[in-house]
């Protein structure tokens, strides 16, 4: 019977489909599981009597990388109308930490002074894009994800991560 089978063919559509986004979910749950299990770990060192905060930085951005799958990142701290690196990984450390971009300079200075996330996917199209710390370290960022760390409404820095590895980074 031919409406017995479109029936049937629906029924194995909708069941697929079903499937495939229940499994889209369960990825979804993990990763957010994972993001919050990170969170809690970096807390626990925050609050511990032994901080080392040098650890606790180099700890988060390693978080990071595996958490955002990106090839580099900096932690920024904001001292007076500059931003520092304190932290990096898979980058020049020495070479960039030597480095000061001013507030309002390049991706990273430009979230410092507005105090708001910025993506950009294509640096090359990018006019805020500061090619400086490239050219200083011989890394060649083509991507960026960068978000103020605000504590108390005062904005101490900016992480700033480089170069998703599979597509795009994505606002939300």
């Amino acid at each position: 019977n031919v409406p017995n089978a479109l029936q049937y063919m629906d029924w194995i559509a909708s069941g697929i489909s079903l499937a495939a986004e229940r499994n889209q979910l369960a990825s979804a749950v993990e990763k957010q599981k994972e993001v919050l299990d990170t969170v809690r770990q970096i807390g626990r060192a925050l609050v511990s009597a032994n901080v080392d905060i040098e650890k606790v930085f180099n700890f988060s951005m390693d978080k990071i990388r595996k958490i955002m799958n990106v090839e580099a990142g900096s932690l920024f701290l904001k001292e007076k109308d500059t931003l520092k690196v304190a932290a990096a990984f898979n980058t020049n450390i020495d070479g960039i930490k030597k480095f000061r971009l001013k507030i309002g300079q390049g991706i990273a200075g430009q979230v410092a002074a507005e105090g708001k996330s910025l993506i950009v996917n294509d640096t090359r199209k990018s006019s805020q894009f500061f090619p400086g710390i490239d050219k200083h370290t011989g890394f060649k960022t083509r991507s960026i994800l960068c978000v103020p760390l605000i504590v108390r409404k005062k904005l101490i820095g900016v992480i700033e991560v480089l170069n998703k590895i599979n597509g795009n980074f994505k606002a939300g």
